[in-house]
């Protein structure tokens, strides 16, 4: 455990393990997943996940199994038939490729992520920014760290990318944006099933606003999360809208300088070289 409280998930005393077995608690612990890394964790039904971006500006790749049928996964597909929208906010449901409810959003502080492009790969940053040489990837993450439950890379699919920024223009061309969520913001998903999780801390420089950053999870049953209201939803005991203003003001230059940093893309981009301060 850190300094600050938060358990490394991506670390471990021995050899790594990329399953987190989190037991149901009233006092949830919150777990960190190192920067361009990930983890699995397994869910028993009625559970609440929560995901938060505790420095800003970072996305989170979310996908997932019931835990004793590999065939049935979280599908985009049908989450977004069925809720007739590409966002899924407060009291939407994700649901499996059966079409079998997987989650419930309970709250969320942002209001805005993405359930329409695949994991960053390998072959991602060759074909769109030429990177030369291996880039680490969220769909790399996910394959490792959910291998051990017998996960394949062909079983990999699009999955919910947390605080990620998406916007389709008139075209229907696709635009990546900075995401909207700032330091503490926060997803909470409550489990329909008993689950198999993979969590990613992204890595690809262009949905992070050009910087790697941690990812922070705590997992319990509802009354760990209840704020003195009683509600789900941590912080100030309430749920923001789509309409709140989380409009990406925490910019790269505003964060600390421990995670301020010049990246240069792993590769080659047409004439010159790719960077972010």
């Amino acid at each position: 455990m850190s300094d600050s409280g938060v358990t490394d998930a991506s670390k471990s005393s021995s050899t790594h393990h990329p399953c987190q077995r989190v037991t149901l608690s009233s006092a949830p612990t919150t777990h960190r997943i190192a920067p361009e890394s990930g983890t699995a964790v397994l869910l028993h039904k009625g559970q609440v996940l929560r995901g938060t971006d505790p420095l800003g500006q970072q996305v989170s790749d979310l996908f997932a199994f019931e835990q004793d049928n590999l065939n049935r996964w979280l599908s985009a597909d049908r989450s977004i038939d069925h809720a007739s929208k590409t966002k899924l906010n407060t009291g939407d449901t994700p649901y499996s490729n059966d079409s079998q409810p997987m989650f419930t959003i309970l709250g969320d502080t942002v209001g805005h992520h993405d359930f329409v492009l695949t994991p960053c790969s390998q072959e991602m940053f060759e074909i769109l920014y030429g990177c030369i040489g291996h880039h680490p990837s969220c769909f790399e993450n996910l394959v490792t760290s959910l291998a051990v439950h017998g996960v394949t890379a062909a079983q990999i699919r699009t999955r919910y990318n947390i605080f990620m920024q998406v916007n389709v223009d008139t075209d229907g061309s696709l635009k990546v944006g900075v995401p909207r969520s700032k330091a503490g913001h926060w997803i909470e998903l409550r489990t329909e099933m008993n689950l198999i999780c993979g969590l990613t801390a992204c890595s690809a420089e262009g949905s992070n606003n050009g910087t790697f950053k941690p990812i922070d999870y705590a997992v319990g049953d509802i009354a760990g999360f209840a704020g003195s209201d009683g509600s789900v939803g941590g912080v100030q005991g309430r749920c923001l809208t789509r309409s709140d203003p989380c409009n990406g003001e925490n910019s790269v230059q505003s964060q600390p300088q421990e995670v301020r940093q010049q990246r240069v893309l792993r590769g080659k981009l047409g004439k010159g070289v790719s960077t972010w301060t």
